[in-house]
């Protein structure tokens, strides 16, 4: 997670991230930003993200992202909704986002 702080809690960022983007979906959809399927592709990652394992201890909780099934499912879903948007991977831009 190098596009990130060192005090940044990684898994739990990611998972804030997503959950903030989440709540706008159904706004971009009424304007047209999003097709229905891929409003159900966020919402079934926003399922996904609420079931993923985040231990408390930092290394563990990173070991998780790397190694588990439910991590490894939900970059597999991620990728697909990337592709349905025709944008590449990349890191994200976190030009604007202060950490204190």
């Amino acid at each position: 997670m190098s596009v990130l702080p060192s005090f940044v809690h990684s898994p739990d960022e990611v998972i804030l991230e997503f959950a903030e983007a989440t709540h706008f979906a159904p706004q971009a959809l009424r304007a047209e930003l999003l097709t229905a399927d891929q409003l159900a592709l966020v919402t079934e990652i926003d399922g996904l993200l609420d079931t993923l394992p985040v231990d408390l201890d930092y290394p563990t909780a990173l070991r998780q992202m790397e190694l588990s099934p439910e991590w490894a499912t939900l970059r597999t879903r991620a990728r697909a909704l990337l592709d349905s948007l025709n944008e590449e991977l990349r890191p994200p831009d976190s030009g604007t986002v202060v950490y204190v």
